[in-house]
């Protein structure tokens, strides 16, 4: 009816598989030692992973008509993960009285975490199919070429119309004269007026590594007939060896800051510091 305009339909509708490997290992040593390592390799594809836009800029298939064809890794796939813990029985000196009394009861515990990124989609940026949606994906036309050289069909009317032409979209995001490239020398190209053949969610960005640890030790107060009262410190280090974590950046085309890794850093040791009075 051509009185009515396109009515959306929300659902909860999607297929999705997810495969996995799972392996955990657990060792108590002599010396106070516990540690438990585990490693996950899993796969999980999906053609929707929320009915909110999770990746690229639009929650609808590319093609609206085939969610099928949206097949591919899941926005919360993540192959590879290795987290190793463990608690520790500080040992303490047990012949000198004044020793003993700064080493005894502390304890040393910590996480270690180590994944692979999550993936994201290359989007053109704008609707570049004619459909009313900017789901679009481009061709992926020389695997070779820099993942930042970003072309676009001529044909496009505010890039010049020009049949058989493929310009650079950094020159058309900055310069008003810009020349056609050959069509090779682009890692991707936005065709004209359909569907690209990139996979929806088909970058992965960069993993990320945690180490968290906490030292701790009790004070039991044992004077006053208080001998069930006790003082608890402890010292909590959030990315304890401060490392910077990159985060899966954008890859809309038409983003400056395309496949920049660097505005995502995130991390920053945190240490908190608390006493616990126990009665």
């Amino acid at each position: 009816n051509p009185n009515f305009g396109e009515v959306g339909v929300v659902t909860n509708a999607g297929d999705s598989r997810y495969d996995s490997a799972q392996m955990e290992v657990e060792r108590k040593f002599h010396a106070g030692l516990l540690l438990r390592a585990s490693y996950t390799y899993s796969k999980f594809m999906d053609d929707a992973s929320e009915i909110f836009t999770t990746t690229g800029l639009s929650s609808y298939a590319q093609v609206l008509t085939n969610q099928r064809s949206d097949w591919g890794p899941s926005t919360f796939d993540q192959r590879h993960r290795f987290t190793a813990a463990y608690v520790w029985d500080v040992p303490y000196f047990r012949h000198n009285a004044f020793l003993r009394a700064l080493t005894d009861q502390w304890d040393w515990s910590g996480i270690a975490t180590i994944e692979s990124g999550t993936p994201n989609t290359v989007s053109s940026g704008f609707d570049s199919i004619g459909h009313g949606h900017p789901n679009g994906r481009p061709d992926l036309v020389n695997a070779n070429a820099p993942l930042n050289s970003l072309g676009i069909d001529g044909q496009f009317s505010f890039i010049g119309g020009a049949p058989g032409t493929y310009y650079d979209i950094a020159c058309e995001l900055t310069s008003s004269t810009c020349t056609p490239q050959p069509l090779n020398s682009f890692h991707y190209v936005i065709p004209f007026g359909r569907a690209g053949n990139v996979g929806r969610n088909s970058l992965f960005g960069p993993g990320q590594v945690y180490f968290d640890m906490a030292i701790q030790r009790d004070f039991p107060i044992r004077f006053w007939k208080l001998d069930n009262h006790k003082l608890e410190f402890r010292a909590d280090l959030f990315n304890a060896f401060n490392h910077p974590n990159l985060f899966t950046p954008t890859y809309n085309m038409y983003d400056p800051n395309f496949n920049n890794t660097a505005i995502t850093i995130n991390g920053g040791r945190q240490i908190k510091l608390w006493l616990k009075y126990t009665f």
